[in-house]
């Protein structure tokens, strides 16, 4: 698929350092999995940790979130994998019914919110993303989604797919940045 992607790309200029950590965290083999990788991770600050949302992919090839907590003051301490899907699968038919991950997480509030990317598969292409919110009311230990259908889809200058948003609020405004599909190339 060629992807087009809508951002702004904010370069480092001293204001957050960065430093390579390598490796923080991996999967044990499990009945639950069916791969062991981590994918699309999310980080937010929970007090003394950062959790880190991902994306497993289960027995049947679906994606989930899950997440792992790791030591604030030293990252390469995890403090425990939560391999349990965090948000449950959408109903038959839905945006989200056969697969989610994790994009962006925001605290609005008491509330914490996950913008995450549905999957579908289909028949005459590999699959179909949109762009879906759920929101958690425990510190980001469960989700349930706002709606059944998805906050951002496809649109007729963006036909093919509208997903993996990363979402600020600044002031009253609230912004999105997202990745869109352009075509599917044979």
């Amino acid at each position: 698929i060629l992807i087009k992607l809508v951002c702004i790309i904010y370069i480092n200029i001293g204001i957050m350092a960065w430093k390579k950590m390598g490796r923080i965290a991996s999967l044990e083999s499990s009945e639950l999995r069916a791969t062991t990788h981590m994918q699309g991770p999310v980080a937010i600050v929970l007090g003394n940790a950062i959790r880190i949302y991902f994306s497993a992919r289960g027995c049947t090839g679906k994606s989930y979130p899950a997440y792992v907590d790791v030591d604030r003051s030293d990252p390469r301490r995890v403090i425990q994998i939560h391999e349990q899907p965090v948000l449950s699968f959408g109903h038959p038919g839905t945006f989200d019914d056969e697969g989610i991950m994790p994009a962006c997480a925001i605290f609005v509030g008491d509330a914490l919110r996950l913008y995450y990317s549905g999957w579908n598969r289909r028949t005459t292409i590999p699959y179909h993303n949109t762009t879906g919110v759920a929101t958690s009311y425990d510190n980001g230990n469960t989700f349930q989604r706002s709606f059944d259908g998805p906050i951002l889809d496809r649109t007729p200058d963006e036909p093919y797919m509208a997903v993996t948003p990363w979402v600020m609020q600044e002031g009253d405004n609230w912004r999105m940045w997202y990745v869109s599909g352009v075509s599917w190339p044979k």
